[in-house]
């Protein structure tokens, strides 16, 4: 990659990620993404989550994450969680 990027943490990302979420189009109240802490109290989180499980909310939070993440290298890099 040739253009410099930003280092973010996983917190900014999750703030950014939140802050964003209401300028997209198809965005309801309530809408929202947290980090997801492994079973091990001393790891960094590696995964990130969203609220309501819809499809609606996939898509939208979907497509902001994507957003953030061409702006901004997220440290530790967050995946989605899997299905519950």
């Amino acid at each position: 990659m040739s253009a410099f990027m930003p280092v973010i943490s996983a917190t900014q990302f999750i703030e950014l990620v939140n802050q964003r979420l209401p300028s997209h189009h198809v965005f309801k109240a309530g809408m929202r993404v947290f980090l997801v802490r492994p079973a091990s109290a001393d790891a960094d989180a590696t995964e990130f989550d969203y609220s309501p499980r819809t499809r609606r909310a996939s898509g939208v939070v979907i497509h902001v994450v994507d957003h953030v993440k061409s702006q901004f290298l997220v440290e530790p890099d967050l995946r989605l969680a899997g299905p519950g």
